[in-house]
């Protein structure tokens, strides 16, 4: 069975799923929306889909078996909640929602529901990922004693990063959405709901500027700390210490562990089928490990509290 999709959004993000399907023969994209024709225009030459005008157009189509949703966040949950009314399955990019509140609701709905749902997070799918979550639960790492996570921005947006001037403002956009967010999930994922502890954060006129937070997560200390601006290349890194083993993310898909003396390789034992395999998954009724609507949630409620506490050096965003 070949799986049609339609898509909302042919940016950055929209644009790495329509390549990801256009090698995949378990997959067609039938039809997308994008308020910019021009790159709309673009896409459907390269990938040979439909283009509609609107998002409207888009949804009352009766040959989609998945909508992939990937526009601006303020979009995320009246386009999933549309989706939903006309039960069809829904792959919506981070974050959830813009608000905690639109989150909740939407979440409420998905769950009344048998429809399938899940966010696109990356991070779930990784081998590695269930590596760790497996050596968790055997002790490998004994006493799990915190998670640290620092990230750093020479400039926001990146300078490759054209989604549009959302990204920027602070209604929509800022690291701690775009970025932040995956490492709060990596964390959640293995280690339990988090709270937010402590915040010291400095605004720019449009977006966060740097940050120094305290959270727990489950029962674990977590430290964050990041910013923007510095002539120092781009990095982020996430590292869970144990007391008898330690792992660590690097810059998005560097994997080293360490028992005390320096870090090494740290590979899963069978690679991953990637995002596409868990979403078959899900359209035929399997397990899969693809983050859930609630996890989103989840992640949303960290994000938005890490946002709102009042800052330092400017407005609250």
């Amino acid at each position: 069975m070949v799986h049609r999709v339609g898509v909302l959004g042919v940016g950055l993000m929209g644009e790495r799923f329509l390549s990801a399907i256009d090698g995949d023969s378990r997959f067609t994209t039938v039809a997308a929306h994008d308020p910019r024709e021009d790159r709309l225009s673009r896409m459907a030459e390269r990938f040979a889909f439909s283009p509609e005008g609107t998002e409207a157009a888009l949804l009352a189509r009766d040959d989609l078996d998945l909508l992939y949703i990937a526009s601006p966040p303020s979009r995320h949950v009246a386009s999933a909640l549309a989706g939903l009314e006309r039960r069809l399955p829904l792959l919506l990019e981070k974050p959830l929602a813009a608000s905690v509140e639109e989150a909740e609701h939407l979440v409420e709905m998905a769950e009344s529901l048998s429809v399938p749902t899940a966010m696109h997070f990356p991070f779930a799918t990784l081998p590695e990922l269930a590596r760790i979550e497996q050596e968790l639960r055997d002790g490998a790492y004994g006493e799990v004693e915190r998670l640290e996570i620092s990230l750093h921005f020479s400039q926001w947006p990146r300078s490759w990063h054209h989604a549009g001037a959302w990204l920027m403002g602070a209604e929509e956009g800022g690291f701690l959405r775009e970025v932040l967010s995956h490492f709060i999930f990596l964390g959640q994922r293995l280690l339990g709901p988090g709270e937010v502890l402590s915040v010291a954060r400095i605004d720019g006129p449009e977006h966060e500027v740097s940050i120094t937070a305290t959270l727990r997560i489950g029962s674990t200390a977590v430290l964050i700390s990041g910013g923007v601006g510095g002539a120092a290349p781009d990095f982020n890194r996430w590292t869970l210490f144990g007391a008898s083993r330690s792992v660590r993310l690097e810059d998005w898909r560097v994997f080293t562990t360490s028992e005390g003396e320096g870090w090494r390789s740290f590979e899963a034992a069978a690679p991953s089928g990637g995002v596409l395999d868990s979403v078959e998954r899900m359209l035929c009724g399997e397990a899969h490990p693809l983050a859930t609507l609630r996890e989103g949630l989840e992640v949303t409620r960290v994000v938005e509290t890490l946002r709102r506490s009042p800052s330092i050096g400017g407005a609250s965003v």
